[in-house]
């Protein structure tokens, strides 16, 4: 929970009360694709839990309920993001491709490790030192970049068939819909 320069990354928002900030609760990330659903701009009295700074090329992963696997990567310029205290936030070692750290954050390999490390049963919770001896398979980096292109290709491929499902379906309603009341 330190930056680079092995600053904390933790934040008093509370502090800078007019000050704005763009805020990511655990609400604001989807389970399961490390996008963000919402990014608010809120001042820093709105904020009512602790926050945690994310500089860029940090990661978060949610540490409450981590069967969600709630994983986003700040690869923005902006630097007043901060996040709720349920997060971790960390920088992966030099030497992980960023996007093949991304795709196997969010891998089975990962979350099979992390389902036997939680704690608690209705709040469950991963606690830091669990997280940090998670095992993560790391080749050298040139396979680690075709992996994670190899990844890409393929979630562009699903991406793009399923525009083209929605549509199929959407016209094939029209279609029948048409029949039905001419």
């Amino acid at each position: 929970m330190t930056d680079v320069n092995k600053a904390s990354l933790r934040i008093e928002t509370y502090k800078e009360p007019q000050k704005n900030f763009a805020y990511i609760g655990m609400e604001s990330v989807e389970k399961n694709t490390g996008e963000l659903l919402g990014l608010p701009i809120v001042k820093g009295m709105q904020i009512k839990s602790q926050t945690v700074r994310i500089p860029k090329g940090f990661f978060i992963y949610g540490k409450l309920r981590p069967y969600l696997n709630k994983y986003w990567v700040n690869e923005t310029e902006r630097e007043n993001i901060v996040c709720s205290s349920e997060f971790f936030c960390f920088k992966p070692k030099a030497g992980i491709d960023i996007k093949y750290f991304k795709y196997v954050l969010s891998s089975y390999i990962i979350q099979d490790q992390i389902s036997e490390l939680v704690s608690g049963a209705r709040m469950p919770r991963l606690n830091e030192e669990s997280f940090k001896n998670v095992v993560i398979p790391i080749p050298p980096l040139g396979i680690q970049k075709q992996i994670a292109d190899e990844i890409s290709k393929r979630k562009e491929v699903i991406k793009s068939n399923k525009i083209i499902a929605k549509n199929m379906v959407s016209s094939a309603l029209e279609n029948f819909e048409q029949t039905i009341f001419e």
